[in-house]
């Protein structure tokens, strides 16, 4: 496994150690791989939601589109058709 020496804030360190402590991670390692799966699923999430927000939008133009009563509907559309997507995901994702 490749190794790297990343700079932590003295905030981020005591995370690292925090949860070493708790027992959830055996070493800094696994807390920092751990939170880098985090960092891509959300960044992959984002993504997801930007390429369906276009899509709409294409099938707006297109006039393919069905009404919605205001941005709440729209909102809750795009995540209903996300978390038909990827029924894996967490159900709360505007956070």
């Amino acid at each position: 496994m490749p190794t790297r020496n990343v700079n932590l804030t003295d905030e981020l360190d005591r995370l690292v150690d925090d949860e070493v402590r708790s027992g959830r991670f055996q070493n800094a390692s696994e807390v920092v791989r751990a939170g880098l799966r985090m960092f891509e699923q959300q960044r992959d999430e984002q993504v997801a939601r930007l390429a369906l927000l276009h899509r709409m939008l294409d099938e707006a133009d297109q006039g393919e589109s069905v009404g919605i009563d205001g941005i709440e509907d729209f909102v809750d559309d795009v995540m209903a058709e996300l978390d038909a997507e990827n029924p894996t995901a967490p159900a709360d994702r505007r956070g």
